[in-house]
């Protein structure tokens, strides 16, 4: 089913996640982190890394590009392909599903 809220291409949006419903961001490389990876650590919704912005990837799907980086969002696999994680550091975009994940 369709989502309740609009994301639509054109947008700028937060997104917030994880155990702990924090606000997520695309952050800079770290010594544990990769380059772009979308962290939500945050109690905060300020700051242009916090932003995702959001493009037709056609089919009726989206793409996402960081606030910080402005490269495309997408997945990295790493661990045998059981660590996945979100990244904003590529340069070729990256096709999304939007769905209603309920639950608020």
């Amino acid at each position: 089913p369709a989502p309740t809220f609009a994301l639509y291409p054109g947008g700028v949006f937060a997104l917030r996640g994880g155990k702990d419903k924090k606000y997520c961001k695309d952050a800079p490389e770290k010594w544990d982190r990769a380059e772009g990876q979308v962290v939500c650590d945050s109690n905060k919704i300020e700051g242009k890394k916090k932003r995702f912005s959001v493009e037709d990837a056609g089919d009726g799907k989206i793409a996402l590009r960081g606030g910080r980086s402005d490269l495309y969002c997408g997945l990295k696999v790493s661990g045998g392909g059981f660590g996945n994680s979100l990244v904003c550091n590529k340069h070729n975009m990256e096709k999304f599903s939007v769905e209603d994940a309920g639950g608020g």
